[in-house]
Parts: C-alpha cells; structure tokens; sequence
C-alpha cells in the first residue's frame, strides 16, 4: 500500500512538472495569433501583443517604445540577447558610443556586436512585419542551442514595423477586399491596390527617404534610438516586384567614395552566407545590381555613412502579391514563401555577424580611430539667421558636432556660390562645421559640393549638399579659428509705449511665413509692403509684414501679437509713427491688405502621391495653413469660387483639362483664382487653347523621333540617361522684386529632377530662369539635358484676367527637406 501511494505521487509529481514545463513553453506566433504565419496580414497592434507576451515569457526579450506614428501607433522595438547582456543593456551601449568617440571615455574590449533588423518600413511590403514575428520565437524559444550561444554575443534589435500607419492602411485594405481564398489571379481586385495606398507613411512620405532628414515623426524618433546605440550591421527587409527574384548584398555601383574596402567586403561576407543557404534551397536571387550606396537617405547608406554595414533585402511579393500571387513562370508565391526567405536571411546574417564578432567591432572601432586628421571646416553664412537654426536642427538630429566664430578673422577658403578660393570673413554668428568629429564620413557626403559619380545608372537623387539645400554661403577653409558654442539669435520684444503705432515684421523666412499663418488664423488683419523701405534703423524687404493698431481695433491685440512673435521667436519691431524715413510710409498705397487664403488641393488617381503628401505635409504641419482636401472627382460639383488659391501636385488633371473643366477653371481664375502648378501638373494645362506656357523643346522632339539608333541594344538604358536630370541643382536667377520671391536674394540652387523644359514668357513674369547651361552646379545631368539648360523658364507668374496661373517646374518643397525653397511657396498661397 505505501509503495502504491508512493508511485502515486511520482506520477502525480511527474505530470504536475511535465505540465508545468508544457505550460511554460512559448507559444509560436501561429499558436498565439490563432491562425498559421502567413495565412493572413497581422494588424498592428496584435503584433505588439505578439512581442509583448513575448517579453512577459522569455528572459531574453526586452521591449521599449521609442515614439508614436502621426496615428497615435506604438513605434517598439526589441532587444534580443542573453538574460546577462540585457540587465547591462546601457553598460554594452556606452561602451559601443565610446568605440565611435561620441561619448568619451576609454571603451574597454568586447566581442558583443549590435545589429539591427529593420522591417516593414514600406507598409505595403508586408510580410516583412511577419517575418518578425518568427525571427522572434524562433531566437528565443529555446529550442536551438545555437541560438542560445548567438545571444550571448549579440545584441539584436528588432524593429518589426517602421512604418505602423502605412502597414494597417494596406492590411484593412487587403482584409476587406480580398477572397476568402486567396485568388492568385493577378486580375482580382485583391492584387490592385488604390491611390492611398499604404507604401508610404500618413503623410504619404516614403520613409525609405527619410533617415538622414527626418522630416517625418517615424524617421525621428527611429534615428534618435539609432544613434544612441550605433550598431555595427543594419538591415532594412524590404519587398520589390513579384516576378523579380530575392536581392541581397554586396550592392551595386555606384557606392560612395568614402564607404570604405572593409564595408564592401563585410557586404560580400554576408552575400556569400547567404547564398550557401539560398542555394541548398534552390532559390533564385541576385547581387550587385539595382540597389546603390549613394543617397543618404535610405536605411542602408546612413548606417554606412555612421560606420555600419548598412544593408537593404529584397523580396519578391509588394502589394500586388496579396496573400497569393501567380508569377510569369505559372508558378504561385505565397506569403509563407516570401516568410521563409526573409527569415532565411535574418537568421544567416545573424550567422555572419557571430562568426566574424571580433573582426566587426575590431574594424567598427577602427573606422572611427581614422576619421582625426583632417583639420578642414566648414563655414556657412548668412544674412538670414533663421536659415543658420534651421541646419542646426539637422545637424543637432545627426549627432553633427558645430561650433561659431569667438571673434572675427579674415581667412581664405573654397566658395561653394562662385566654385573656387576666395577670401571671407568668419565671424561671431556664422556656423563652423568641423570635419574632424566621430560623424566625419556623414559630414562629408551631406557637406560636399557635387558627389563623386562612378557610375550614372542610379537609384535616386545626385545632389542634396545642404549649403544649397538651405540656402547658406559656404566655404571650405582649412585655418584654425577659435571657437565657441553656438547660441541662436533669440528676440524679446521691448517698447517704451505699451501701445506702439503698428508692429512691422521683415520677410525673410518660412517661420514669418508661419507666423503671418498664425495672425490670420487668430482674424488678425495684416498688410505687407510691395517695395522695399527703411524704418529708424532697420531695412526691410518688400513682403514685409505691417499690423496696425487700426486695423485691429480689439482689447488683446498686443498681447496677442507679442506672444506669438515670442512663440516663434520673431524679431518683431514696434513702432510709434507710419512715417518712414525713405520712399515709403506705412499708409501708402505700395502697402497692400493681405487677404487670409482660402487654399484647397485635389487628391486621387494619377496624382503623386508623394508629391501630394509633401504639400499636404508643408501646408499642415510647416506653415500651418489649414486646406480643404478636395477629390478630383468631385471638382465638376464644387464651386471653384469658395477657394483663392488652388494647389496641384504633379500628376495629370483631366477633370480639369476637358473643354468643360478647363473653361470652369479658366473662368475662376480671371475672376481672380489663384492656381499652382508644379512639376508634371503643367504639361496638361498648356498648348493649344489653354495656358501661355510653352515648352521648349517641341521642335526638338519632333527631331528626336526622326533620329536613327546607331548605338547598341546593350547601351540603350546609358543612352536613354542622356535626356534626364538625377535630382541635379541647377543656378537660376530671381527676380526677387516680384511677389513670389519676396525674400529671396538673386540667386536661388534649385533641385532639378525633371527634364520638361519651358520657353521665356513674353508676357508673363520670368521670376526664375536659367540663362546658360553653365549653370549646372552638382549632380547627374545628361548631356542632351545639360544643353535644354540655357534660356528656360523654372518658375514663373501668367496673369489670367484679375487671377494668376503660377508655376513651378522645379519641386520647391522636395521631400520636405529642400528647405530653401518653401518660402516660395508660401508666397504663391499669399502673396
């Protein structure tokens, strides 16, 4: 009987460990979601409980929210690694930033390498999320010995989505209209995703863009965390079309000139480990094609600017493969195929990166050790203080160290504006910008005057050096100068009289753009000078901004006034009289009232959406300016005559450009309507009956087609180069007297990327022009595009009855980031 009683409670025992233990195990992602990976799109925030229970089971996973998207969505990220190396999680990354000399102090030696694996950063790429998901379970479930050893060399960092909002908006999409099995069929509604699709962020921005920026809520708060940690590797999952095949490292030419022989051959290193496992499974895939290192702003070429191995995935799928897609070869790719792959290459290069640990922060280290030496700088100016903060901000984003002038010293140094040595004067105010910092490499690509091309055949823009894409004089010098901490200009308003004649504000960048935004928005009334004028002391530009007393007869009006000026830290002159001391008092009829805007713009198909989502960003988010957001389809129904100012986003119109809608539209504009065009929004609105634009090179197209191939089939895509512009910045001229440059100085760097050229108007305003082709300043420009670049027309004023047609045909608000060229847009809305 004791016997009895005692097997009893060992088998009681034994069922109460086995069933603890089975209790215990972590639940895959199938197990927890309730449906098999890759048999459905996971939301966004059933993700999130993913890791979260994740994290509560496993001793190896710790969680943190770094932000929230435009649509309140958790941005989270993972840290994977061993029970030891997470409760030192701080201690390991100190260490890593002393290895780059961004804090200091002596790093003491360790193998422990930080990688980051980035997915989904275009949100209809989406099986990269749940791709995730298993690269989570599958390093933390216990089962792979292996594994277990990775994890006490490697800190990984998983971010499962970067992109939440664009993500849900695919996955809703897809939910709602796709079958309830899968249709293959690349007909079904289920492969053809609509206009606001979800690739891009709620603003419609490709984050893919955005690194070194940071326009964009996502992108900052992501490349904050990323440089607090500064990892050794860094992979962005991406997904291209599904008749492509799988594209991993090394990349394709051209690769920046400063990525050093150790990065390419890490990249080569990783390529290799993951072909040995894409070639035991049969899969097709390709390198060294396509993907370049150049642009800055991607997720592989910043992590190589900061001294990483910096590398983008490639899967076939996109959007248009749904949940099953038939290929051209008749074979079906599912979302599970496309699953497995991406997890393949996870987990090989989480492979690469153990086995080569010592040599990773070996040579990590060492790529910082050699960036001292070079005693270069470099020195920006300008007369516009506002322009100078505005870099600061980037730069201070960056992790850029800059410094300004104690005093004043007359140096000599490489002009940017007239391209060779000249002689400056530096002096207290200006921004100093040393190359010799631990972001060496980075302030090299962002400050050169015109990148190193090796080869033409790239995947983005050619130029972006920020002197041009902020509008500074710069200077490269190479003399010591001493230096101090750079204190932005701040403004108190003072007055001896509480009850100053009227308040006058010059015009000269976009935060008096805002500020004008924020008066009308409070019923302020507001006029601005149409010539330029001296008051006391002080000059203004023509745009300057007049608030009167009389035109504001209400109690708070000073209260109000100062504390917006206070908000945006606006030198805002107070004064007593409205005579002024030359050509023009305050009453006089070259000052014009300033009617507030009523702006609407058209969304749909065949817009950009891109270049819908950058207006749409810089007239809510930048100036402040609410819009009415209009369907194209429903223009013929609305009355144009509630709105002053109409803005289209390159894209095509017919709605618009039919004989019906183009008379509605012409009509509104002579009775006053003010319409933007920019870029390919033009072509559709001038020729025959419509607009007095005229392009330039019509004759020449009709010779182009005449025009034999003589050169081989081979080189068609080089020869084809020829007639296009790589986001190139071109010279142009301004007439800076007419309204849509108040502000402006002569000269203005614009960020050519189309290739549409335009006639001189005879009878329009010619605000700014390109004279002569030498005015090609930086960046790929073909050599049948470089010679349409003499006597054409950039951007430019007709005037339709009371109305104006405005044009743009360079982007002035690119991306977001071209920041010299936004006042003029805010121009065209008020002015």
């Amino acid at each position: 009987m004791k016997n009895l009683y005692t097997n009893f409670l060992s088998i009681t025992c034994f069922l109460l460990i086995t069933n603890s233990i089975y209790a215990q195990k972590l639940k895959s992602p199938s197990d927890f979601l309730g449906y098999p990976l890759g048999s459905k799109f996971s939301y966004h925030h059933r993700v999130l409980d993913y890791l979260e229970y994740v994290e509560e089971q496993s001793k190896n996973v710790k969680l943190k929210e770094y932000g929230k998207t435009y649509e309140d969505r958790p941005l989270m990220v993972a840290f994977v690694s061993s029970k030891e190396n997470l409760n030192r999680l701080d201690e390991i990354r100190e260490n890593n930033l002393k290895r780059t000399g961004i804090i200091e102090g002596q790093f003491h030696d360790s193998d422990i390498v930080v990688v980051w694996l980035s997915y989904n950063v275009h949100g209809n790429e989406a099986n990269s999320t749940e791709t995730s998901m298993k690269v989570l379970y599958e390093l933390v479930n216990g089962e792979n010995s292996k594994y277990d050893k990775w994890l006490e060399k490697l800190v990984i960092i998983i971010d499962p989505c970067l992109n939440p909002d664009g993500r849900d908006r695919y996955v809703n999409w897809y939910n709602q209209v796709a079958n309830s099995i899968p249709n293959p069929e690349l007909v079904s509604r289920e492969h053809h995703e609509g206009w606001n699709h979800g690739r891009s962020n709620h603003y419609m921005f490709d984050l893919n863009r955005d690194w070194v920026w940071q326009t964009q809520r996502e992108s900052i708060y992501r490349v904050k965390l990323y440089n607090k940690w500064m990892p050794q590797v860094h992979v962005d999952f991406h997904e291209q079309f599904f008749n492509s095949q799988y594209y991993f490292a090394p990349a394709a030419e051209p690769m920046h000139e400063l990525i050093t022989n150790w990065q390419r051959d890490f990249q080569k290193s990783i390529g290799t480990n993951n072909a040995k496992y894409f070639d035991e499974k049969g899969w097709l895939y390709f390198t060294r094609e396509s993907f370049d290192l150049l642009y800055p702003g991607y997720g592989d070429t910043y992590p190589m600017y900061n001294g990483a191995i910096g590398m983008t995935y490639e899967m076939p799928g996109h959007s248009a493969a749904g949940l099953a897609v038939k290929t051209n070869k008749g074979d079906t790719l599912t979302l599970m195929d496309r699953i497995e792959m991406h997890f393949t290459t996870s987990i090989a290069t989480l492979e690469s990166c153990y086995e080569n640990r010592q040599n990773l922060v070996d040579e990590f280290s060492n790529y910082f050790n050699k960036k001292s030496g070079n005693k270069n700088s470099y020195l920006l100016k300008s007369p516009f203080p506002d322009r100078i903060d505005l870099l600061t901000k980037l730069l201070t984003k960056n992790n850029i160290i800059y410094k300004s002038p104690s005093g004043s010293k007359s140096i000599r140094g490489f002009s940017y504006n007239q391209g060779e040595d000249v002689d400056v004067e530096a002096t207290k105010g200006d921004l100093i910008v040393p190359i010799n910092q631990p972001k060496s490499t980075l302030v090299k690509v962002l400050f050169e005057r015109n990148t190193k091309l090796v080869d033409s055949l790239t995947y983005d823009i050619t130029a972006w050096s920020l002197p041009f894409v902020y509008g500074l004089e710069a200077y490269e010098i190479h003399s010591n100068l001493n230096l101090q901490a750079y204190e932005p200009k701040r403004y108190d308003i003072t007055k001896s009289d509480p009850h100053p004649y009227a308040y006058i504000l010059n015009w000269t960048s976009m935060k008096d753009a805002q500020f004008l935004s924020e008066l009308l928005k409070e019923d302020i009334r507001v006029n601005y000078s149409t010539k330029k004028f001296q008051y006391a002391n002080d000059k203004f530009n023509p745009g300057t901004l007049i608030i009167t007393r009389i035109d504001n007869p209400v109690k708070d009006f000073d209260q109000k006034i100062t504390q917006l000026a206070t908000k945006l830290s606006r030198n805002l002159i107070p004064v007593f009289s409205g005579m002024a001391i030359t050509s023009l008092d305050l009453g006089s009829q070259k000052v014009k009232f300033l009617k507030k805007p009523k702006i609407a713009m058209l969304a749909g198909e065949e817009i950009s959406t891109l270049k819908f989502g950058e207006l749409w960003y810089f007239f809510e988010q930048e100036l402040r300016m609410p819009i009415d957001i209009i369907k194209k389809s429903m223009v013929k129904k609305i009355d144009l005559n509630n709105y002053d100012v109409i803005v289209l986003a390159s894209g095509k119109y017919k709605e618009l450009q039919g004989e019906e809608g183009f008379k509605k539209l012409d009509e509104w504009i002579k009775r006053g309507g003010r319409l933007v065009l920019v870029e390919n929004a033009i072509v559709g609105f001038i020729g025959e009956d419509k607009f007095e634009l005229e392009k330039l090179d019509d004759e020449e197209d009709e010779k182009e087609e005449e025009k034999t191939v003589l050169y081989p089939y081979k080189d068609s895509e080089r020869e084809n180069l020829k007639k296009y512009i790589q986001g190139g910045i071109i010279k142009l001229e301004i007439d800076n007297t007419h309204p849509l440059a108040y502000g402006y100085e002569k000269i203005y760097f614009s960020l050519n990327n189309n290739h549409q050229v335009y006639k001189f108007f005879k009878d329009g305003w010619n605000v700014g022009y390109i004279k002569s082709e030498d005015k090609a300043i930086a960046g790929f420009i073909g050599s049948e595009s470089k010679e349409k670049l003499e006597n054409n027309l950039v951007m430019g004023v007709e005037e339709r009855g009371k109305g104006k047609v405005i044009y743009f045909v360079d982007d002035p608000v690119f991306r977001a980031f071209w920041q010299n060229g936004k006042l003029f847009m805010a121009n065209a809305v008020f002015f």
